[in-house]
């Protein structure tokens, strides 16, 4: 990787981004609250225009917490994923 990179830009851009990603998750929320009205006033999991279709669905996740079973179970059947995370913030000026 070029040692010529600018991270003051490279991490003001990532920033900007996901700035844009929180108000759009926001719009796209926002629609679906609109989409979940219709649907249960209508009493129906999906509906159709010309051009899209939404179907609704609900799903059902089982899970356990560590603290919930005994180690000697949990050490048996916990599965172990590994992945990186990354924190980005803005540092306020004084």
């Amino acid at each position: 990787m070029s040692e010529e990179i600018n991270i003051d830009n490279l991490l003001s851009n990532w920033f900007e981004a996901k700035q844009r990603i929180i108000e759009l998750e926001k719009k796209c929320d926002k629609y679906k609250s609109i989409a979940d009205k219709v649907l249960n006033m209508r009493g129906e999991d999906s509906i159709k225009s010309k051009t899209f279709k939404l179907t609704k669905s609900d799903i059902e996740r089982q899970s356990i917490s560590k603290k919930d079973v005994p180690k000697d179970i949990w050490k048996t059947y916990a599965k172990l994923s590994s992945f990186s995370t990354y924190r980005l913030s803005q540092i306020k000026k004084k």
